[in-house]
Formats: C-alpha cells, structure tokens, sequence
C-alpha cells in the first residue's frame, strides 16, 4: 500500500497465454469517488511466447494498463551497452523523454487490459555468432546466424530450418539462388526492421536479414525467400512472392520442422491497386491510416498471387520468374503482364486491371490488346509473304516498350503497304508473263525492294519496266 503495508495477492486462473491476472485485496474499505494507492512488483522469468520474449539479454515486453483513464510510466536501462525502445499502442505517448529518463503514457480505454505500449530492450554486443553453409543448384553459400545469449534452442531451429528450406525456395522461384555468395541472419530489435517481423537487404557481397526474436518460422521462411526478389521491380511481386513461396514451402519441408501457422491478415480495409503502393516504410510509429494501407498491401497482393497461379499454373509463374531472370532487368507490373501472356499463351490483362494498375490505365489496355493483336497478325503476314522482319521487330519494340500511339501508327502504315503489296505483286505477275513472252527477264531489284517494305521503290522499278517492255 502507500503506507507501506503489504497487501494479500492472490494469482487467478487464466486462459493459456502472457497475460496473467491478479486479485488484490485493499487493507480498508472504499467508498465512490475515494482513492487508493498500491504497487504491484512481479519478476518477469525466461519466457518465450507469441507476444512476450524476455532473456538475459533482449526483452519484448507489452505494457497493459485498464480502467477508463490510467497513467502508465516505463522506466528502461540507461546503461551503457543497452539499447530500448518504446511504441506507443493503445495510448497517447507523451514527449519523447531524454535518455534514461522515464517514458509516460497517458490512457483512456476500458475496463479489460489493453496494450498501452510495447517495450524492446536488448544487448546487442552481446549477441553470438554461428557459421554453415548451404549447399544449392549451382553454387553452396555460407551463412552467419547472430542470436541473443540464451536463444540457443531458437538458434538451432533457425539454423535447421534455413539448411531445409533454401533449396526448397530455389526450387519453388524456378531459377537459381540469384543473390550474393554469403547470407548473415542476425536477431535485432522493431527499430531496426522498421516495427517488421523481418527485413531483407542485400548488396554485392552479402545478404542480411534481420528478424525480430519474436519472429515466427513463417517469417522467416518469408525473408529467405526474399532472397529471389531482385528480380521484381514492383513491391507487390517481391512481397506476394515472398509469402506465397514461405507458405509452399512450409508445405514441403518435413513433418514437424516448421512450427506454428501461416500468418491471418485481416482483409484490406481501404482500396489499393497494388501498383499504387509504395516502398517499404517504418511502420514504428506510423498513423493508423499509413498501418491500414501497408495491410491492404500485403493481403491484396498474397491474394492476387494465388489468383494468377490459378488462372496460369504454377509452371508457368516459374517459367515467367526464370526467363525474367535471365534477362537480367527486373518486371515491373507491366513486363510482368507481357512475361505471363507470352508464356501462358492467357489473356490476364483484365485481372491486371481488377487488381494492380489504376483506373486511368483501362484505355491504356484497350490500346494494348489492339498492338499486340494487330502486331501478331502483321508479322505472320510478312513471313508468309517472304517480307524481312524488319518493320515488324520495330513495332514489337514499341508494343514491348508499351508505346502504342507509335506502335499504331506504325501498325496503320505498314498495313497499309500490306494492301499495296497485293496491286503490286498483281502487276509484277503481268510483267514476269509479257517479260517472258518477248524473251526479257525482270531486274531482280523489284524482289528485293518488296521484301524490305519500300513498296513505292518497287513501283518506280516495275513503271520503268512497264515502259520498257512498251517500247520493246
């Protein structure tokens, strides 16, 4: 009590989980509107759990409060060597406090606990260090796994499930691990994964990955199949990817290793075409508006990527992913459309509409379906005709590069020299006839200017051959 007498308390039964609930007995009677004032100190053991970790050496602890308004003070190590932090939940954090300097959060809430705020404090210099490789289809990369002191258990899973788990990736991608020669996997606080459960980067030399200790197998899974990202130029590709390879290989790996389930998202709450979204940001702190857009990223673009495995076969989603990383330049959405038509032989430029590009692009599709359409078609009819490639591979170029004005354009001249080549290729058969009939032959540069599209020089040739055959 504030008198500094002690108080009985009694633990209650409570359902499985971090949370454990206590009755305290008051040493007097209270009446409406009087006060009382008590502290409850408890010791956190070892424990590991969903939502709460605490170690010698990193703590993840959430804060609770309840009532209808509370006040809640955290006071983390000021020592040299720690390193804390704290996020605001369910309550008004007040001004960043200095240094060492108690943080207070003000709350208005309810009867039943709720999260006032979640505390990370943790030990950096004092993380351990392990070395393996893995061995893939065309190279064995080495691996650094960085852990906390007393994290050895979650440690080795990591390990098994890494040594498990990359060639299945590889195989599920449908090309070879494409990244750098070594991967280090190292444990670190939400400020450094930006209030994530895991971040992926890699440069030339090396790959990291953090992930937060309270991260799941599924997470992990997800950032090691970012691995393969490098070949997508839009956000929705990396992340859809990401988890849907995690979870296909969740499926494969052997029974028991990995533990837990596929993470449930709630459902998008705000409209996203998933091109519109952006590049990664802190989710530390950020607005419920900026939380509610980043979720509809994630959940619209796992769902969008087993909407086209449906639609075009898995097969082909890895021959796509494999010919995009050979050519070496990352898809965007729109090469990536073109890669999974041109392999799956589908039209999935309406599903690409419904999901990925904003409405302004619908005439820009129209316009689409009509080049590649008229494109096809012209260069069949120049093959059969025996006319070069030429013409054609420069309106597949504009049609490829999505510029379908130019292309068009080009499209209605070029058949519009298709049209003159049938007069022409009428007169030339009148000319070789009447030609052959006096003994002549025809100069063999009409052949040769119809067959690189200069119709009108033809005509000159054929008009001065007709002159001539007059004269003769």
């Amino acid at each position: 009590s504030a008198d500094g007498q002690p108080l009985d308390v009694t633990l209650t039964d409570s359902p499985k989980g971090p949370v454990t609930s206590a009755d305290v007995a008051f040493d007097k009677r209270l009446f409406y509107h009087d006060k009382y004032s008590f502290t409850l100190t408890y010791e956190l053991p070892a424990s590991r759990s969903d939502s709460l970790l605490v170690t010698p050496y990193y703590v993840f602890l959430p804060v609770l409060a309840s009532g209808d308004e509370a006040t809640v003070t955290v006071n983390s190590p000021a020592d040299a060597g720690w390193e804390a932090s704290l996020e605001a939940a369910d309550c008004a954090q007040g001004a960043a406090p200095a240094p060492g300097q108690p943080a207070t959060l003000t709350c208005s809430g309810q009867e039943t606990p709720y999260v006032a705020a979640l505390v990370e404090v943790s030990r950096p210099d004092a993380r351990i260090t392990v070395l393996f490789d893995v061995q893939l289809r065309e190279k064995a990369v080495s691996v650094s796994l960085t852990y906390f002191p007393g994290e050895e258990a979650f440690a080795q899973h990591v390990k098994d499930l890494v040594q498990a788990s990359l060639p299945v990736i590889e195989d599920l991608y449908g090309f070879p691990y494409p990244a750098a020669p070594s991967i280090r996997i190292a444990q670190g606080g939400r400020q450094v994964v930006l209030g994530y459960e895991g971040l992926t980067t890699c440069l030339a030399d090396a790959c990291d990955i953090v992930i937060s200790p309270i991260s799941d197998d599924y997470t992990v899974l997800h950032e090691l199949a970012h691995l393969w990202s490098g070949i997508y130029a839009r956000r929705w590709l990396s992340e859809g990817f990401a988890q849907v390879v995690a979870e296909d290989a969740a499926a494969r790996l052997p029974a028991g290793l990995v533990r837990g389930q596929p993470p449930q998202r709630d459902p998008a709450a705000v409209a996203l075409q998933l091109d519109e979204w952006g590049d990664v940001t802190s989710a530390v702190g950020a607005g419920e508006d900026e939380l509610a857009l980043q979720n509809a990223g994630y959940d619209r673009s796992l769902r969008f990527l087993y909407v086209l495995r449906f639609e075009a076969g898995a097969d082909i989603l890895r021959q796509v992913n494999a010919a995009i990383a050979k050519g070496g330049q990352p898809a965007d959405s729109k090469r990536y459309l073109d890669a999974l038509e041109e392999t799956g032989g589908k039209t999935l430029d309406g599903l690409f509409a419904e999901w990925v590009f904003p409405s302004y692009y619908d005439s820009i599709l129209e316009s689409r379906r009509e080049a590649r359409s008229r494109a096809d078609d012209l260069t069949r009819r120049a093959s059969e005709e025996g006319l070069s490639d030429e013409v054609p591979a420069a309106i597949r170029e504009d049609v490829d590069a999505w510029r379908f004005d130019e292309a068009i354009a080009g499209l209605d001249q070029a058949e519009e020299g298709m049209a003159r080549l049938e007069d022409l290729k009428s007169d030339l058969s009148w000319l070789h006839t009447n030609a052959a009939a006096a003994g002549l032959t025809m100069p063999g540069d009409v052949d040769d200017a119809l067959a690189r599209w200069d119709f009108a020089g033809a005509g000159r040739i054929m008009q001065s051959a007709r002159r001539a055959l007059d004269s003769y």
